[in-house]
């Protein structure tokens, strides 16, 4: 069975510059027919150290975060575990951002063949397009429609 994580927290930063950061995922799966469901994690804990690795590569590049700025802030959260199921073609993680009080939605898109998961699209907080050029740009990828692709992008 594949697995897939994801990290919902809050952290302050004061140095070396100051801001507030909250972050919440959703996962959605997409079966062949494009059928979408939202999954319900198996598991649930408290970030700890032990999380860096998987942390890192979730938002290093994506929001530029490591877990060392983690640790050297304010902060709480939790990682969640989901199984993924059989008949998973696309997963879409939801990123709902919110930075110094302002919110982005921003995603992730997976192609899953039988137990590997490959990245197809994937956002960067400073390179965030316009909505029309994401919306085009996934639905290129994946043959979502772009009401699907604008529920996902909220």
């Amino acid at each position: 069975m594949v697995r897939m994580y994801s990290f919902d927290f809050s952290l302050r930063m004061f140095d070396p510059k100051k801001y507030e950061l909250k972050v919440s995922t959703t996962i959605l799966c997409y079966n062949e027919k494009l059928e979408n469901r939202v999954l319900k994690p198996s598991s649930e804990k408290d970030i700890e150290e032990d999380d860096n690795i998987a942390f890192d590569e979730e938002f290093s590049n994506m929001l530029l975060l490591t877990f060392a700025d983690l640790i050297h802030g304010e902060f709480q959260g939790k990682m969640r575990v989901y199984d993924i199921p059989e008949d998973a073609l696309y997963i879409s993680k939801v990123y709902n951002v919110e930075v110094d009080g302002k919110k982005i939605q921003m995603v992730k898109i997976y192609k899953k063949l039988n137990d590997k998961i490959d990245i197809l699209y994937n956002e960067r907080l400073p390179e965030l397009q316009s909505i029309i050029k994401r919306v085009q740009r996934i639905k290129e990828l994946t043959g979502l429609s772009e009401n699907d692709i604008q529920d996902i992008l909220g």
